[in-house]
């Protein structure tokens, strides 16, 4: 740990199982297992940039990424790289005290205040609780989220599913593919993804010149539901000559399934 150097990632565990003794029960990794502890003292101070002063900001991101899953973890190490490359330093803390569970208030102010910061990112499931938290203050924040969120009432950034269904579809109607099919995730945390991924295919499809029409949703990301649905979509009469897939996980299953055919 370096005065101004930066919050770098000391591991990310191959196995989202892994556990330590003290949080047994509550599928959390601790930040403490994957991140270096910032210094206090890093706050707003000017580095030099290609021969140019440059503010550098300390940004505090809180969020449960890391109790959740390998792939939010790598999403996690990515903003930490970004944020470095960009020349400023960036805090990790936890919003839950166990998975689906926020601190209180009360805690969650004083980790605020044991961890100042120039600005915030926080994840936009816990924007709520967070700027309950924050109060009259008036350091920006940003919210971000990892899919299309329908009702954004906050700032936020997200991953723009729709777009990029839109973009696909046309790319792979501009290579000759005639038969695009879509398989998705449809599980409670994406409730209302694929009614509009649906649509957006249709009108893209349609807006191709397509008549082809194949949508496939999965109940969860597991490699072998995924391997199930593509084997059975090429075992029919009217096989797809291209598949657009909106999840990572579900991408797994399904490049399996493709070497498998």
């Amino acid at each position: 740990r370096i005065h101004g150097s930066g919050t770098y990632i000391q591991k990310i565990p191959e196995n989202v199982n892994f556990i330590k003794s003290s949080h047994a029960g509550t599928g959390i990794l601790p930040p403490e297992s994957l991140f270096t502890k910032p210094s206090r003292d890093s706050l707003h101070t000017d580095i030099v940039r290609n021969g140019e002063v440059q503010k550098r900001y300390t940004i505090g991101l809180w969020s449960d990424l890391h109790c959740t899953s390998n792939l939010n973890q790598r999403i996690l190490a990515d903003i930490v790289k970004s944020v470095s490359e960009a020349g400023h330093s960036l805090t990790i803390h936890s919003i839950v005290e166990e998975v689906d569970t926020p601190y209180s208030i009360n805690q969650l102010t004083n980790l605020l205040r044991e961890n100042p910061c120039d600005g915030y990112l926080c994840y936009y499931r816990w924007a709520d609780v967070f700027l309950q938290t924050l109060g009259p203050q008036s350091k920006p924040v940003l919210f971000f989220y990892l899919s299309n969120c329908v009702q954004l009432d906050k700032p936020a950034i997200m991953i723009d599913h729709i777009t990029a269904l839109r973009r696909s579809i046309k790319i792979l109607a501009d290579e000759g593919h005639r038969k695009i099919a879509l398989i998705g995730l449809r599980n409670p945390g994406r409730v209302e993804i694929p009614e509009i991924e649906s649509e957006i295919y249709e009108q893209a499809m349609a807006g191709a010149n397509l008549n082809y029409r194949s949508i496939t949703w999965l109940k969860t990301g597991d490699v072998s539901e995924a391997i199930t649905a593509v084997q059975k979509l090429f075992a029919s009469d009217d096989r797809p000559d291209a598949i657009y897939v909106d999840d990572d996980y579900v991408m797994i299953g399904v490049t399996e399934a493709l070497r498998i055919i």
